[in-house]
């Protein structure tokens, strides 16, 4: 129990600092989704934080694979279909200035 605390305590601190890492950079290279990103980034690392101390408690990854896929799968279908249905525009404008070197 006392390994799991401290990995998962690790993964915390681990995440946090990312975390503010990242919001670091991309607040200073003036994108505007710097919060929204860094705490992307901590869900994703305390995510796999949990699975270590799964791990630890003997648990197999493998139980939980299955269902972290359909998850990611679904959230990644939903932000292709909000793209595509309510940027295109943005898309294509965003696509033209890109081929065109702006």
């Amino acid at each position: 129990v006392f390994l799991a605390a401290f990995v998962l305590g690790v993964g915390l601190f681990l995440a946090s600092l990312i975390a503010g890492i990242v919001r670091f950079f991309l607040a200073n290279f003036g994108v505007e989704g710097a919060k929204t990103a860094s705490r992307f980034i901590y869900y994703v690392v305390t995510t796999y934080a949990v699975l270590a101390v799964f791990a630890v408690f003997g648990i197999p990854n493998e139980v939980f694979s299955a269902q972290i896929n359909v998850i990611i799968g679904a959230v990644g279908l939903a932000a292709a279909i909000a793209f595509c249905l309510c940027c295109k525009d943005m898309a294509a404008d965003f696509l033209h200035n890109l081929f065109k070197g702006r």
